[in-house]
C-alpha cells in the first residue's frame, strides 16, 4: 500500500453467501480492489437468483403481444404483415 491509497472494509464471506458481519469476516482492500470484487460478486449474484428462480419456476412477466418491426396490422386477416416496398 502506499500513501493516498484509499483503504475500504470488506466481508471476506459476503453476507448474501451467509458470511457474518464480524470482525473475522472483514479484510482491509483497496478501493479499486474492492469496485471489482462487488462488480463480480454482483454478477454472480445475480447469476444464482435467475438459477434459483428457473428452477422454482418462476418465469418473467410477459410483455404480451409485440409488434414485429416493420410490420402492420391486417384487419381484414386479422394479423401482423410485413410491408412490402
Amino acid at each position: 500500500m502506499r500513501d493516498g491509497d484509499v483503504i475500504e472494509y470488506d466481508h471476506i464471506t459476503p453476507l448474501w453467501l451467509g458470511g457474518e458481519n464480524r470482525e473475522s469476516n472483514l479484510q482491509a482492500i483497496l478501493s479499486k480492489t474492492h469496485k471489482k470484487k462487488t462488480a463480480t460478486e454482483a454478477t454472480v449474484r445475480a447469476k444464482v437468483d435467475r438459477v434459483q428462480k428457473k428452477r422454482a419456476g418462476i418465469k418473467k412477466p410477459s410483455r404480451g403481444l409485440q409488434k414485429p418491426k416493420g410490420a402492420k396490422f391486417d384487419w381484414s386477416k386479422g394479423r401482423y404483415t410485413m410491408e412490402r416496398d
